[in-house]
């Protein structure tokens, strides 16, 4: 008895010797998420990501969720900045809307633009703010987004 004992408390303190916080530890959900206003309605992504190209200097920021999907590129982008969104039909940054459930999108174009103002990035973290008004031609209809923010892990490629 005195034999099952001690090989109980030894297994017993194997596990817990052999257990870690840093194997306990659960790999947190992505940390990355964009809100914003739609036309006045609350947005908050399900998924954000961003890419940043070095050869090209080019990063595209996207966040969506199950009604929305919006997101923009900045070209030649540098750092930390206030970086205005031009209409498509220019060279430069742009930004994008669209309305899932219909599956329609929405730019800044027919004279829309707006702003995206990044306060940080660090190679890894991009963080910020924006807002943009976007047109479909088709539907003849405008679609404004506001109080944009951002914080997101960026993917270098």
């Amino acid at each position: 008895m005195k034999s099952l004992k001690i090989t109980c408390i030894l297994c017993l303190a194997i596990v817990l010797l052999s257990c870690s916080k840093k194997d306990d530890a659960v790999t947190p959900a992505s940390t990355s998420v964009m809100t914003a206003q739609v036309d006045g309605q609350a947005f908050t992504s399900e998924q954000a990501t961003a890419t940043y190209n070095k050869a090209t200097k080019d990063l595209t920021l996207v966040g969506y969720n199950s009604v929305h999907m919006m997101g923009f590129t900045l070209v030649n982008f540098t750092g930390t900045s206030t970086i205005m969104l031009v209409d498509i039909s220019k060279t430069g940054s742009t930004g994008n809307y669209i309305d899932v459930k219909t599956n329609t999108t929405f730019a800044n174009k027919e004279g829309r633009t707006g702003t995206v103002t990044v306060t940080k990035f660090d190679g890894t973290v991009l963080e910020g703010t924006f807002s943009m008004k976007t047109y479909n031609t088709q539907q003849k209809r405008e679609v404004v987004v506001t109080n944009g923010t951002f914080k997101v892990n960026v993917e270098t490629i």
